[in-house]
């Protein structure tokens, strides 16, 4: 922080480029932008009729096979400045449904129902590409199991009617917590925790290609039961079977809260976050091949 005199008055402001530094439940808390930490567009294209564009450079058509339109990294980095990757949207939308910082009242109000709720309501009015995303994204629903058969419906019914209104074979995004990635003998796949009735398939490039570039985040959250791990996905639905094309991961703590790259915050007095240790058991990050 630093002292600023504003005529006269003296105020206390963040230092410039120091967001990310501060514990995420100050006030003064503003996450990266991506690994790179480049900056995401503070004022983005606002239509008069309150709608908000975003450009993004990570693939926007479907394919035959979606994943061969991915670049060669999950995530691809923008050619230009203004454009999004996929940790980029993600965050954005994050701030956008205010879940980014944390305030003692919120104890026992953050649920993933409530997560869901605000990224829903923070995707409305928002534009991808010239494209609406309200339309397109899918956010589980909280799994409950007496209801199973009704939300697999509810499922169905929203992948079929996002299918059927779109007209330019633009891919679905997802956003969900991942349970584990494994291969498979056909490539690999995806679990997404509250749809555990089924699997995201992805093309063995990808899967390499997550394993490569989230090796940190992947490592920490496979030791720790204290880390979430939250998903960002291109999808098609095939033969009423989800395919993953592009796909970005981040770590979030126990309040979904953003952390950072090496999933352990800094306390005000400097003393690390106890992150309690999974206990022994299989793995939730499988590597491809035999050993």
């Amino acid at each position: 922080m630093c002292v600023v005199c504003l005529g006269l008055r003296f105020i206390v402001r963040r230092m410039p480029g120091t967001g990310e530094m501060h514990h995420p439940a100050c006030p003064s808390y503003e996450p990266s932008g991506t690994r790179t930490r480049r900056q995401i567009p503070a004022t983005p294209e606002r239509a008069a009729n309150g709608t908000t564009s975003l450009r993004v450079c990570f693939p926007s058509t479907k394919s035959a096979r979606p994943w061969r339109a991915a670049n060669a990294w999950p995530d691809a980095t923008p050619a230009r400045a203004e454009a999004l990757s996929l940790c980029d949207l993600l965050l954005y939308l994050w701030n956008r449904a205010e879940l980014s910082t944390w305030r003692p009242s919120f104890t026992g109000k953050r649920s993933w129902a409530t997560v869901r709720t605000r990224l829903l309501r923070a995707a409305e009015g928002v534009l991808v590409n010239g494209n609406a995303l309200a339309g397109r994204l899918y956010v589980p629903e909280r799994f409950v199991p007496q209801r199973s058969d009704e939300i697999a419906a509810r499922r169905t019914v929203y992948w079929s009617s996002s299918a059927a209104s779109n007209q330019s074979q633009l891919p679905m995004l997802l956003i969900g917590e991942l349970k584990e990635v494994c291969p498979a003998r056909l490539g690999a796949y995806a679990r997404i925790k509250h749809v555990p009735d089924t699997t995201f398939a992805m093309a063995a490039e990808l899967y390499l290609a997550v394993r490569r570039r989230y090796a940190d985040e992947l490592r920490q959250w496979d030791r720790s039961v204290d880390l979430r791990l939250l998903a960002i996905a291109t999808f098609a639905v095939e033969h009423q079977a989800p395919v993953l094309g592009a796909m970005a991961l981040m770590t979030m703590d126990e309040r979904w809260v953003p952390t950072c790259p090496l999933g352990i915050w800094q306390t005000a007095s400097d003393a690390p976050v106890n992150v309690q240790e999974r206990q022994a058991g299989p793995s939730r990050i499988n590597v491809l091949g035999r050993a």
